[in-house]
């Protein structure tokens, strides 16, 4: 191999957008500088969630608790960037390295299929490649390191179901097969990401303290192909979650060439308190489960036509991510985008990946109860004759129309 180290703290790999320009920045150079950058220069939904992840990962390995309160957050806000952040990868940075021979970033050293390795390229690392439609580029076709580092934290959180590659030394697998175990820890949720005016805010908006300690990935042993016992919990932990096992594939010019990729600790989605991005409701026995944005009639209506179903319970509970409320400390009105992934049959490819952005005045969730009538109002307004040809779509866009300056502050609206 032409290369045999990439660190993700010092060699450029995260696109964004900063001074106006299209960047490669390192881990070092984004938070040394994330005031500067506009946002995350990245069109792949999926990989945007998995980086803001990671991101936030690092300052809960910095920070442990977050901020100790919105007033010292808004201080290092203003600040621009937090040295402690900084101080920390450079301790852990050595754990960082896609490359290293015994402990590559997020993968399990030499890891291998048992049997004869069979060739699946990128097909099994980035859960979009299984599928021509969603294919950028030829899944069978080298990448850089860079490329290759979006990939595997996508996989890692976003990996589809289905039978995976046995591999030597998993206690699970048996004759070259890993029976299925579910899609990885992001795919089972609805994640929002508030937006601010730069990265770095974006950020902060997101930083939600906590108490529950907390321990990223990278802080534990190296992965091995058996299941792994966390002693601690907390976001740094879920979002860095090891749902998979994986090890990237190198030739002689420090390209890669692909991945063997199989199940690793089953995905946990009874964590609320410990996944403060996703949307979370309650079953009927009173257990936390995700909000699922991607079936039935959730998937072809606008977010706040579902405003009951994604954030208030029956028992008028409101059950939002945890960073809405902590971001309104700092604004009211919160702006975020939720991205969440839709699997076909039997879990075993991604179908589609639905993406909505809003943008509400927080103090409406107070008054929360006059929404759903609103709403229905609204939609009988747009569509008033019911089963006599009318187009359902028309009705929901013009109630959109006149419904989303309702939820960012403005007057109750009528379309007359």
């Amino acid at each position: 191999m032409a290369n045999n180290s990439f660190n993700l703290t010092t060699e450029p790999w995260i696109p964004v957008l900063a001074n106006g320009k299209h960047e490669l920045y390192s881990l070092e150079t984004l938070f040394g500088h994330p005031a500067s950058i506009r946002q995350l220069d990245i069109a792949d939904p999926l990989e945007r969630v998995s980086i803001i992840r990671l991101l936030l990962s690092i300052m809960y390995g910095a920070r442990q608790n977050g901020y100790s309160s919105s007033e010292a957050a808004k201080r290092i806000m203003e600040n621009g960037h937090d040295p402690e952040i900084l101080d920390y990868l450079r301790t852990w940075a050595y754990r960082f390295d896609l490359m290293s021979e015994t402990e590559p970033f997020l993968q399990v050293a030499d890891m291998m299929p048992q049997g004869k390795p069979k060739d699946y390229g990128f097909t099994r690392l980035h859960p979009a490649m299984q599928r021509p439609l969603w294919q950028t580029h030829d899944p069978y076709k080298p990448v850089t390191p860079a490329e290759a580092a979006r990939m595997l934290l996508v996989c890692n959180m976003y990996d589809v179901a289905g039978v995976h590659t046995g591999m030597n030394g998993d206690p699970k697998a048996a004759e070259g097969k890993r029976t299925p175990q579910g899609v990885a820890q992001a795919g089972g949720l609805a994640i929002a990401i508030i937006d601010g005016n730069n990265l770095w805010e974006t950020l902060v908006l997101n930083f939600c303290p906590t108490n529950n300690g907390n321990k990223p990935i990278w802080e534990y042993p190296p992965l091995e192909c058996a299941d792994m016992e966390p002693d601690a919990t907390g976001p740094a932990y879920y979002y860095t979650y090891p749902s998979r096992r994986i090890r990237l594939l190198w030739n002689t010019d420090g390209l890669c060439t692909g991945a063997y990729v199989t199940y690793g600790n089953r995905s946990e989605w009874t964590t609320p308190e410990n996944e403060y991005m996703a949307f979370w409701t309650q079953d009927k026995t009173g257990k936390p489960k995700p909000v699922n944005l991607t079936f039935g009639p959730l998937i072809d209506r606008p977010l706040w036509t579902q405003w009951d179903k994604a954030f208030v319970e029956p028992d008028g509970d409101e059950h939002y991510p945890a960073t809405f409320l902590w971001a309104s400390n700092f604004n009211s009105t919160v702006s975020f985008d939720t991205v969440a992934a839709q699997y076909g049959s039997q879990s075993s490819s991604i179908a589609r990946i639905r993406q909505d952005h809003m943008t509400l005045d927080m103090r409406r969730i107070q008054g929360h109860a006059n929404v759903s009538a609103i709403v229905d109002k609204l939609v009988k307004q747009a569509w008033p004759k019911v089963g006599n040809g009318d187009n359902p779509h028309d009705a929901w866009a013009k109630a959109d129309t006149a419904m989303l300056p309702y939820l960012a502050g403005g007057k109750e609206p009528d379309l007359g």
